[in-house]
């Protein structure tokens, strides 16, 4: 039996690694020998043979001894000595398969998705569509389906409609203004359906993009400025969330997409970004715990972080002409920094990542700044930005 079980193991070895005992000048009678020093220069002369690494060494060795070749005291011996090899080959296995499953996981996550047939959908509700982003989002859905574009300014819908006219997927102008009364919104917008004889089944995705910038200090705006700019940047996509997500459970035959614009700044609690901070951050949360209630109702919710966006009006909205001169110069001009992302990034990042993720970040500096806030915290953060004092030199002027 053990001559047999010899054979096997010669087999086996020559199969798999290309080493006959007779190149090693050994012969079956000598592999049931027990003693260490035969064991330790069987296998030394294995290692050498086939350039192979310790861990070569240790599978090797391991199989003589669950063969019982090895005596089972002289076996913790060998094991002692490839103990340290062993260790270092596992991290080095465990860092490159971290790293082939990162990539793959990233290659997946950028992989397009066939967002039609995903969510049978006809139209695509876009708010605040004549924006940088909500350009952008427009432009790609007319590629698959028609949109309905929901804006405060009818002349901008209007060029939105001309600059579209000649896409095999219509524009639909829905005109409303998210600082009036958001109660009347649901109505408005079913009223609007009607005319256009849209049945609500065929909406099946809505992006909630509409939203307002502001840079001051919270003392220099009145309490009804402040609620205003919460109801623009807040409430208008609470709003929208609540109308739709009782529409889509409605749509049974398919899944249905809500898709939010937050942004960078929920990872920091910055100075003069008191309310813009606190709507996003409301936002990014309300997003999640949308999707954690309907994920499994077929609701898909992304909520999309951007850093600074390029070519846009954002920071030349009148919440951001609050500073002097020098301050305002500087604010204007972030979008031509080079942490800033793109229009079409952001609408990219959101059509791949819907129905994959719950939040994403858009641009370098958004994922950075959101490592540095899980990290520190919001006491931690909230007391090293109290200590920025420069800035407000910097950036205040007389209010």
């Amino acid at each position: 039996m053990e001559r047999t079980s010899a054979q096997l193991n010669e087999l086996e070895i020559t199969y798999q690694y290309g080493v006959s005992l007779d190149s090693l000048g050994l012969d079956n009678s000598e592999l049931v020998r027990s003693d260490f020093i035969f064991v330790f220069t069987f296998i030394l002369k294995i290692s050498r043979q086939t350039n192979s690494n310790p861990i070569f060494e240790y599978l090797i060795f391991y199989r003589y001894q669950k063969s019982q070749f090895i005596r089972p005291h002289l076996c913790s011996r060998y094991k002692y000595l490839t103990l340290s090899h062993l260790f270092r080959v596992k991290i080095q296995t465990l860092i490159t398969s971290a790293l082939i499953v990162s990539s793959l996981y990233l290659i997946w996550l950028n992989c397009a998705r066939n967002l039609e047939r995903r969510y049978a959908s006809k139209y695509a509700v876009v708010t605040g569509a004549t924006g940088g982003v909500g350009q952008e989002i427009v432009a790609e859905m007319l590629k698959t389906m028609h949109v309905i574009a929901v804006d405060r300014d009818e002349q901008l819908l209007t060029d939105l409609v001309l600059k579209h006219k000649s896409s095999k997927n219509l524009v639909l102008p829905f005109v409303f203004d998210f600082t009036n009364k958001l109660s009347t919104f649901g109505p408005k917008f079913d009223s609007f359906l009607r005319q256009y004889n849209v049945d609500k089944l065929d909406v099946g995705m809505c992006f909630s993009n509409a939203g307002i910038g502001e840079f001051k200090q919270f003392e220099a705006s009145s309490f009804e400025a402040k609620a205003r700019f919460m109801q623009v940047n807040f409430s208008s996509h609470l709003a929208i969330s609540d109308y739709f997500c009782k529409l889509f459970l409605t749509r049974t035959h398919a899944k249905s997409a809500l898709i939010v614009t937050s942004s960078l700044i929920t990872g920091t609690c910055g100075r003069f970004f008191a309310l813009y901070h606190t709507s996003k951050t409301m936002l990014s949360a309300l997003a999640a715990s949308l999707y954690s209630e309907y994920a499994s109702k077929g609701i898909d919710v992304l909520a999309v972080h951007p850093s600074s966006i390029a070519n846009t009006k954002f920071m030349k909205g009148e919440g951001m002409k609050t500073l002097d001169s020098f301050a305002s110069k500087y604010i204007s001009h972030i979008g031509n920094l080079w942490i800033s992302v793109t229009p079409k990034q952001i609408v990219a990042q959101m059509l791949s990542r819907v129905g994959k993720l719950n939040q994403t970040f858009v641009g370098f500096a958004t994922v950075l700044n959101a490592i540095q806030g899980a990290l520190l915290g919001r006491n931690l953060n909230a007391f090293l930005w109290s200590k920025c004092t420069f800035l407000d030199k910097l950036f205040t002027k007389n209010q």
